[in-house]
């Protein structure tokens, strides 16, 4: 019986080696679709359509947590606006266009999201710092997102610069081919032997 169950890999330690190995091909298999970079663009996306989408219909929770904060935002064609920029960050992050500016602009509007923390404390602590209230730990846990949209700007700065440099490279090599035939018609005509400047 015991021998049945190990070659079936039902016993628990072959289920979870079995499990391992499954989840770890799978991850693999997904990586070749779904990169690091697209997965955290995807995941900020959605996030910010949801909530521009709550704002926007007037059923978000966070109005009385902004009217708190920030009362300016909490009245009409500001919190519209807060809306509506948000539905845009959305759907540019789900998009993955313009990367660097949209993750630029997302790591600033969460840093004014955290904001709250230092604008209205006691909004955010109760009865004193360090203890969180709920509106609290909703507005700490976007370093979380701040992180996310931060990964997500850095990553574009290293793709800008690499293509950058692969482009002047590129023109480089380019650049020469003109000298290299010429070279190359003195060499065959003999007259020749310095080679390209």
């Amino acid at each position: 019986m015991q021998d049945a169950q190990k070659r079936n890999g039902a016993s628990g330690k072959g289920a979870a080696s079995a499990l391992i190995s499954n989840v770890g091909t799978l991850a693999h298999v997904l990586r070749t679709v779904v990169t690091p970079e697209r997965l955290l663009g995807w995941s900020l996306g959605i996030v910010y359509l949801w909530f521009g989408a709550l704002k926007l219909a007037h059923l978000s929770p966070v109005l009385e947590l902004i009217r708190r904060a920030s009362p300016l935002l909490a009245k009409a064609p500001f919190y519209n606006l807060l809306a509506f920029s948000e539905l845009a960050l959305g759907a540019m992050l789900l998009a993955g266009v313009w990367k660097r500016w949209t993750a630029a602009l997302a790591v600033m509007h969460l840093i004014g999201t955290f904001s709250v923390v230092f604008s209205s404390p006691q909004t955010a602590f109760r009865p004193s710092f360090p203890i969180l209230t709920m509106e609290g730990e909703f507005v700490v846990k976007n370093l979380v997102l701040i992180a996310a949209a931060g990964t997500l700007w850095l990553l574009a700065g290293e793709q800008e610069a690499t293509s950058s440099s692969v482009s002047q490279t590129q023109q480089a090599v380019l650049s020469e081919i003109p000298a290299r035939r010429e070279w190359t018609e003195e060499l065959r005509e003999g007259t020749s032997m310095t080679g390209p400047q």
